[in-house]
């Protein structure tokens, strides 16, 4: 069952960790409410058309922020990456 999102409400002065607790507290909520919609499902990445489908009526659009190389043991950003 999807769950009605409340906003994040960043106080004046709230400290680097109280922002950083909101906003992974609803990260944490968007990731679970995702697992309880596509299970099992294993998705299919067009990365030509940015879209990631796990069935015939569950896709998302996608915007690829980078890599991480598994060998070199490095991060690259989409940015900063020719190929």
């Amino acid at each position: 069952m999807r769950k009605i999102e409340k906003p994040v409400e960043i106080e004046q002065g709230d400290s680097f960790k109280v922002i950083l607790s909101k906003y992974g507290a609803l990260g944490l909520d968007k990731q679970e409410n995702l697992s309880e919609l596509i299970g099992d499902l294993e998705g299919q990445l067009d990365i030509e058309k940015g879209v990631l489908t796990f069935s015939d009526d569950i896709s998302f659009n996608v915007q690829i922020l980078g890599f991480f190389n598994e060998e070199a043991k490095k991060w690259s950003w989409a940015w900063d990456n020719e190929s």
